[in-house]
């Protein structure tokens, strides 16, 4: 358990227990911008409880991590706030990548403020597609699992949910999620909110959106099972 923890970059990207950004370096008295990209890496929590803590931000801020938690066993509890004067905000992760490695499971958060513009979710803000995927996705992944929330989200913007933001609609990586295989399921399972949720468009209990490809079969892809909501 970690208690008391402060982190106040209110005009910063990418805040969390765990933070990365754009590496750059100076050439000739010229800041130049690395092509690294922080949602290349990933980190790991596990069995981890964060008591009373705050971390401020501006886009792309969870408790965790700002991008690519895996996390398992993790609880958020005590008097805490996860806030961003931005977009991409989550009370785990700002926003996480599809694929069959990065996941949450077995998590909950018991108390906590979530507050910020747009994509703004109690467990992760965002899930975008993994952008060195060409061609869409061809597997079976659970991307959420066993997860809980009772915090309260607040968002001055669109697309909020209490466990998730938006899932696809990937903003400048890559194009939308898109199924490319009739066996492809993209699943949450055991996922309970009893949070309250506020936002102006797209707002639900569970998520806020699906920004995905799929055409009419895009219904038989994509399950939330075991799943409720119970928030305000």
């Amino acid at each position: 358990t970690m208690k008391n923890i402060s982190v106040d970059w209110s005009n910063e990207d990418y805040v969390g227990m765990v933070r990365y950004e754009y590496p750059m370096y100076e050439a000739g008295g010229e800041v130049i911008y690395s092509s690294m990209n922080p949602m290349n890496y990933r980190c790991t929590f596990t069995d981890l409880t964060l008591e009373n803590f705050l971390f401020k931000g501006n886009n792309y801020v969870g408790a965790l991590g700002a991008t690519n938690v895996i996390a398992d066993r993790c609880k958020l509890t005590g008097t805490s706030s996860v806030i961003g004067s931005g977009n991409y905000i989550g009370g785990f992760v700002g926003c996480n990548i599809i694929n069959e490695e990065i996941f949450v499971s077995n998590s909950s958060i018991e108390t906590c403020t979530i507050k910020g513009v747009d994509y703004v979710g109690g467990i992760v803000g965002k899930y975008i597609v993994d952008r060195d995927r060409p061609g869409g996705l061809t597997s079976t992944l659970r991307i959420l699992k066993s997860c809980s929330s009772a915090a309260t989200v607040d968002a001055s913007g669109n697309y909020v949910g209490g466990i998730f933001g938006v899932i696809g609609n990937s903003n400048g990586y890559v194009d939308d999620v898109q199924f490319s295989s009739e066996g492809f399921s993209l699943s949450l399972f055991e996922c309970i909110n009893t949070g309250k949720v506020s936002g102006q468009n797209y707002v639900g209990g569970i998520g806020g959106s699906f920004a995905l490809k799929g055409g009419t079969s895009i219904k038989d892809k994509v399950s939330i099972m075991n799943s409720a909501s119970e928030g305000e």
